[in-house]
């Protein structure tokens, strides 16, 4: 049995099993995946992140067409970073491969401008200063 008070991740996946590539028009009725997982908390060191450019398709929608940003992690990882920052065709930083990033320049947030998902911690953090 689960602790109320414990910290706990939830994600939920929105999906059809019924789409195909032959009837991308057609609507369906979604099928709803909800997944609970023990969130750790634990303080980070610094992380060393390695730049690429890299843009999302729908920056604004998170979805399971991952393996851009995965592999440009994995090539991040493989030359010693703990993660990759992305940076988009115009220069401007988006996000990491997993986060988004914001920059304290000691008294406000300052956000990236580029296209990027809108996690939850970041979105929260926005509310909060308003």
């Amino acid at each position: 049995m689960r602790n109320i008070n414990e910290p706990v991740i939830i994600r939920v996946n929105v999906f059809s099993r019924e789409i195909s590539l032959d009837k991308l028009e057609d609507t369906f009725e979604p099928e709803i995946l909800v997944t609970v997982m023990k969130a750790s908390i634990h303080s980070l060191p610094p992380l060393r992140l390695q730049t690429t450019e890299y843009e999302r398709d729908i920056p604004e929608v998170k979805n399971v067409g991952g393996f851009g940003r995965i592999y440009r992690r994995r090539l991040a990882k493989m030359n010693g970073f703990d993660d990759v920052f992305f940076i988009d065709s115009m220069g401007r930083i988006s996000e990491g491969s997993i986060s988004n990033i914001g920059f304290y320049d000691g008294e406000r947030i300052i956000w990236p401008k580029a296209a990027a998902l809108p996690g939850i911690a970041m979105q929260l953090i926005q509310v909060g200063k308003k």
